[in-house]
């Protein structure tokens, strides 16, 4: 549901990649016999691209695309095990959206809540891969903790969009000349 709300936004793309990408994988995986991660992966670089392409001027934009796209397709080929390519992914993701997240704070002093909580949401990911590939006995109940706050997740980016006024708060200046 969140790609039909967040439609013309600036993450819908993102959301649908999101949407798409199990299903994707479950095809891809058992009927055609791709390798298991390599879908999301794939997906995880589509987000990448997502993201950066409603933000930054062309030129920041190619110095970014060429070296991850580069970096990917190393991983891809070079990597044993595709979830520390997918987590890195992740973890890039992760950077990006807290740069999405910050910088209206230091530009205009607004503090959007929809930033912070799709950044959140995707440090969820990155904790449910960090789960997948540890050793612990508990990581059976730590996935399905991560599970269940995705969906909680889901459930709010269906309620709200970037531009929801609820969700954006407006910081007061105070004179630092005292």
């Amino acid at each position: 549901m969140p790609p039909f709300r967040q439609y013309k936004g600036r993450f819908f793309y993102y959301f649908l990649i999101m949407a798409l990408s199990d299903p994707i994988n479950i095809f891809c995986v058992e009927v055609i016999g791709a390798p298991l991660y390599s879908v999301h992966s794939i997906a995880g670089l589509l987000l990448i691209f997502s993201i950066i392409f409603f933000s930054g001027s062309f030129r920041n934009k190619i110095t970014l695309i060429l070296p991850i796209t580069f970096a990917f397709i190393l991983g891809m080929i070079y990597l044993n095990n595709l979830l520390y390519l997918l987590s890195a992914l992740h973890i890039f993701i992760c950077l990006i959206l807290l740069k999405i997240a910050i910088m209206p704070i230091y530009q205009k002093n607004i503090i959007n809540i929809f930033n912070f909580s799709l950044l959140f949401y995707e440090l969820s990911i990155v904790l449910n891969l960090i789960v997948i590939m540890g050793a612990s006995n508990i990581k059976i109940l730590l996935f399905f903790m991560t599970l269940s706050f995705q969906i909680l997740m889901a459930i709010f980016f269906t309620i709200f969009t970037e531009k929801s006024e609820i969700l954006i708060r407006h910081l007061r200046v105070t004179d630092s000349s005292l």
